[in-house]
């Protein structure tokens, strides 16, 4: 039995609780997905905890995060800077990830996620905000809660949209990003989610796709479990967009469970973890009432 972190979230108000448990859940959904991201379904041993990636020649060391926290921690990094949502800055601190590695952990996965990249592209050319790429594609699901903690801490819902737009300007990705939005609603409030996933077995989630079918894969493993950890394990070991659909389950689950829930041996595996910390801990602090 894996071990959950009471110290991180202990004596913390339940809502400053929860946002943690979003943040570090999609950090920890990246970093452990990572490894089994491209893999057949059922191609790779079960992992259960955090291993070592080897792509392309090259190797990137048990807990780092790829470009789906970097982006995230580009969004908060925006907002702390300035104190306020600023989507042009935003979009800057973004393009510099995609052309410099800019927030990542190491520079790995830049421009992995080609609706992103292609986005980002523009931007860093200078070309209209409209140029975000029309795609139905999941990498603004992937990075959603420092947009959505934003969104629901200032209660202005319309932020939610602003920042997916950056990259995703496409009213499918609208749609999803919404009910992703609903579902975090539900968990913050300490309800289970009414929403059930369009998959009814594992044999039949499609571990790969377009934002519908890995929100649809992230609810599967989190209506079938009943613990973080458990379900973070299912959702990973899915292969496939491994790291997108962890990602995004982390988020989901860490809403509900809250960062008590989530295995300190995780947390402590992840690389530059005091600068995560002290990032969402500044990030946090900024917000209203939190």
């Amino acid at each position: 039995m894996i071990s959950e972190s009471d110290d991180w979230g202990r004596g913390l108000p339940e809502r400053r609780e929860r946002y943690l448990g979003m943040l570090w859940g999609m950090v920890l959904g990246d970093c452990l997905g990572t490894p089994l991201s491209r893999m057949d379904k059922d191609a790779h041993p079960f992992v259960t905890d955090m291993q070592e990636t080897h792509r392309a020649g090259a190797t990137l060391p048990a807990g780092s995060w790829t470009g789906i926290s970097a982006q995230a921690i580009c969004i908060i990094d925006s907002f702390v800077r300035l104190r306020r949502v600023d989507t042009a800055d935003m979009a800057q601190t973004l393009a510099r990830w995609s052309r410099e590695g800019y927030a990542s952990a190491l520079c790995f996965g830049v421009g992995a996620e080609p609706a992103s990249r292609l986005a980002l592209e523009r931007i860093d050319a200078e070309r209209a905000r409209s140029g975000a790429a029309p795609a139905r594609d999941h990498g603004s699901l992937n990075r959603l809660a420092p947009s959505y903690i934003l969104a629901h801490a200032t209660g202005d819902p319309v932020i939610l949209h602003e920042i997916s737009n950056i990259t995703h300007d496409c009213e499918f990705v609208r749609e999803k990003v919404t009910r992703m939005g609903q579902i975090l609603d539900a968990h913050m409030l300490g309800l289970r989610t009414d929403y059930k996933s369009a998959f009814d077995s594992r044999a039949n989630v499609r571990n790969e796709g377009d934002a519908g079918d890995l929100l649809n894969a992230a609810l599967w493993a989190f209506r079938k479990e009943r613990t973080f950890a458990e379900g973070m394990l299912a959702a990973v070991n899915l292969g496939g967009h491994a790291a997108c659909i962890g990602s995004i389950y982390g988020q989901i689950a860490g809403a509900y469970y809250g960062v008590r829930s989530i295995p300190v041996c995780w947390l402590e595996a992840v690389r530059k973890r005091a600068r995560l910390e002290a990032l969402f801990d500044e990030f946090l602090s900024a917000l209203p009432a939190v």
